[in-house]
């Protein structure tokens, strides 16, 4: 256990309130980026280009990156997790594999 590699582990050791400063506001673990906080018109731009396709080409890409001054790591994130919303969203027909009895 002493030699993991895993780099949140110790990260965690202090609660908000023990903190340096007591500060109760989160912050991303340690080796993370905070979170992005997309303005409007990203978001506008963005669900536009979701529209039109749900998996955006390279091309397409690195024209949104460009754009709206996000990553590539940014928009391909967010495409995936528009994808995965939208897949919630579709109401299943029945309840999904029929038990035998």
């Amino acid at each position: 256990w002493a030699d993991s590699d895993y780099e949140s582990e110790g990260c965690r050791s202090a609660s908000p309130s023990q903190r340096p400063g007591g500060s109760s506001a989160a912050s991303p673990p340690c080796g993370r980026r905070s979170r992005t906080a997309f303005t409007a018109e990203q978001i506008r731009c963005l669900e536009r280009s979701f529209k039109r396709n749900a998996y955006l080409g390279t091309q397409d890409k690195a024209e949104l990156c460009r754009k709206l001054h996000l990553s590539d790591k940014q928009v391909r994130n967010w495409f995936q997790n528009r994808r995965m919303k939208m897949k919630r969203s579709i109401p299943r027909s029945g309840n999904g594999r029929q038990k035998h009895t």
